[in-house]
């Protein structure tokens, strides 16, 4: 964010899991959090509309309040990644996690 606020090209994306995904790109001043997916007879990742475009001001913001959304929901600051469950300490666990490979998880 402080490349895309200091005018330095910029063009992130991560997985969250489950397909969702999020991405900070030049030219648009947001961190935005989408869902994608892959057309049936495609091979390119695709974006739906299901989603979030936040501000980085809203972005900054919400993260100076992250440790009171921890103390209000403490399910949520204990929470554990799929990925550290026992069933994906070997690939074909991780294969077969929807989160983990939520596409193309028949083609392995």
């Amino acid at each position: 964010m402080q490349k895309v606020m200091g005018g330095i090209p910029v063009s992130y994306r991560q997985d969250i899991g489950g397909g969702y995904y999020v991405s900070v790109t030049s030219g648009f001043h947001c961190v935005d959090i989408r869902k994608l997916f892959i057309p049936r007879g495609q091979t390119e990742i695709k974006a739906t509309r299901a989603g979030l475009a936040i501000r980085l001001r809203e972005w900054t913001n919400l993260k100076k309040i992250m440790a009171d959304i921890d103390s209000a929901h403490p399910t949520l600051a204990t929470a554990v990644p799929c990925f550290q469950n026992d069933d994906h300490m070997n690939q074909l666990g991780a294969l077969q996690c929807s989160e983990c490979n939520p596409f193309r998880q028949d083609v392995w």
